[in-house]
């Protein structure tokens, strides 16, 4: 019979020497919750609001686990989470796994900064994604996170048949530069055309381009008619359109887009282009690197595959997990939550037969 052992690892607060502050020292041991489920059972994985009870009233149901034919099943419970960063976090070191596969949609965790892989051009997501759980053994393989469906908005304009172009006002437009409808305008303010567009888009961003890659910048292209967000994504007279794709990023690249819980109301997204390098480094600020010095991660270009990768013991890489995990014999994940780490290990339960067998020999070796 196989058991498995959960063991939460709270964070300990401590004192800031210099102005007296508590501030979280990340997963220090101060102390331990240890469930065991065994043939028939289900753990309710809680974070514990004290640590002088097993249970209270303020503690979080955050996860499920339970047995299906020999194969323990952690579901995570989204309903039961408080923010963004409160989710389930898989760790990316040596001491869990240290190479993982990204893929379009994946939300990376490095320090305090979080990254959605916006789009990855010339390289392939995990055959994985389209699976409802993952095995634990093949969470390299990646796929934690959902389908990143990108579907364009339909702002077709259909309400006014002598077009002309709002910014320039000419009544031709061609195959290459056609007219297109971008915002909820109708009427006479509802075309322009792509190159006029792409100009005013392109005023609005600011871009610093830099050795390998590019940072682009801004607080939202809003219509000034009629106050509509422009999408990333948008589809008029049956042709899809990309605001990243007027910054015509050559070649391979992988976009990652800075969560706007970090950045408020301004968009950051960072355009790494891997035509002629297999690899870059993120820092512990969520800085690019060319090197690895001061490195906290690397995201390694393997064939038609992304890589990211963390082969030391430091805590800062994380992918967040959005599957259910299955667990078989001999499975050993580590997931982070919150403030707290939590440790996933199936071990082959011992009988008592066994247990004194063992006993006796490890007294006779002594």
């Amino acid at each position: 019979m196989n058991a498995l052992h959960i063991k939460i690892y709270p964070s300990e607060p401590r004192e800031r020497p210099d102005n007296g502050k508590s501030i979280q020292k990340p997963y220090s041991l101060k102390y331990t919750t240890d469930f065991l489920i065994s043939k028939k059972g289900t753990a309710l994985v809680c974070v514990q609001a004290n640590e002088k009870e097993k249970l209270g009233k303020n503690d979080r149901l955050i996860a499920t686990v339970s047995l299906n034919e020999g194969i323990y099943m952690m579901k995570i419970l989204k309903s039961m989470l408080n923010s963004y960063s409160d989710t389930f976090w898989m760790v990316i070191n040596s001491s869990s796994i240290s190479s993982y596969q990204l893929s379009q949609g994946d939300i990376i965790k490095v320090g305090s900064s979080h990254f959605r892989v916006n789009r990855m051009k010339g390289f392939h997501s995990s055959k994985q994604l389209e699976k409802q759980s993952i095995k634990a053994s093949f969470i390299s393989k990646g796929g934690l996170g959902k389908t990143f469906q990108d579907i364009p908005i339909d702002l077709s304009n259909s309400s006014y048949t002598e077009l002309f172009c709002r910014v320039c006002r000419e009544t031709e437009d061609s195959f290459d530069d056609p007219f297109i409808s971008p915002c909820a305008c109708s009427g006479t303010m509802g075309y322009m055309h792509y190159r006029c567009f792409s100009e005013w888009v392109l005023s609005k961003l600011h871009v610093e381009k830099l050795e390998f890659h590019q940072i682009i910048t801004w607080d939202g292209i809003i219509c000034e008619s009629c106050r509509t967000e422009i999408p990333d994504n948008f589809k008029s007279n049956d042709k899809r359109y990309s605001l990243l794709s007027l910054l015509k990023p050559h070649g391979k690249y992988i976009s990652l887009e800075l969560s706007r819980t970090v950045t408020k109301i301004q968009r950051k997204i960072i355009i790494i282009s891997l035509q002629q390098r297999d690899y870059f480094c993120l820092g512990i600020k969520g800085e690019i690197l060319p090197d690895d010095l001061n490195k906290a991660c690397t995201f390694q270009v393997q064939g038609k595959k992304i890589l990211l990768q963390n082969e030391s013991l430091c805590m800062d890489t994380m992918v967040m997990a959005r599957k259910t995990i299955e667990m078989p014999l001999y499975t050993n994940c580590l997931f982070a939550n919150g403030g707290n780490l939590i440790s996933f290990n199936v071990k082959e339960k011992m009988s008592i037969r066994k247990f004194f067998c063992f006993c006796r020999k490890r007294t006779q070796s002594s």
